[in-house]
């Protein structure tokens, strides 16, 4: 029915298509946290992270949810962080464009050390340093939101969203 949902077309699903329906939808809401006004994770833990886009001179905190990617976080503000990662690949690690610069070395030594193929993806981005990684594959873990570090990551600038 696309987007043009007529209220007769919604009637043609029958009483039980359109309680199998609204238990779906309740479903997919509590999957994704529920109660946060359709964003995901409603309830979940979470650390505020700073975000720095120098070559914009830009700079912003966002509230970063346990069990989330860095590229989940930019999905979850298009409007801030979307607009500089991208994550093309579907977080996949095969691409560069969620490329990231890990600034604080307390919260590099806590991650998990990248895979092969990070670092192999990590060969192709722009101005790869010691402190990049894939923010496909940084994710908040309860370890994370334990630890007394400050959370901040830089955008390189050769990081783009290619669809915008």
């Amino acid at each position: 029915y696309g987007r043009d949902v007529k209220l007769e077309n919604v009637k043609a699903f029958g009483d039980s298509g359109l309680q199998a329906l609204a238990a779906s939808v309740a479903e997919q809401v509590d999957k994704r946290g529920g109660g946060s006004g359709g964003k995901r994770g409603g309830g979940r833990p979470s650390v505020m992270v700073r975000v720095k886009i120098p070559h914009h001179s830009t700079e912003f905190d966002l509230e970063w949810k346990a069990g989330d990617s860095l590229v989940d976080l930019a999905d979850e503000n298009d409007e801030l962080l979307g607009e500089y990662m991208e994550g093309t690949c579907g977080q996949n690690m095969s691409c560069c464009t969620c490329h990231v610069y890990i600034d604080n070395d307390e919260l590099r030594e806590l991650l998990p050390k990248p895979e092969r193929s990070e670092l192999d993806m990590l060969d192709l981005a722009y101005d790869p340093k010691d402190s990049s990684r894939l923010g496909c594959q940084i994710k908040l873990s309860p370890e994370l939101i334990e630890a007394p570090v400050t959370y901040e990551f830089t955008i390189p600038p050769g990081v783009n969203n290619v669809w915008n």
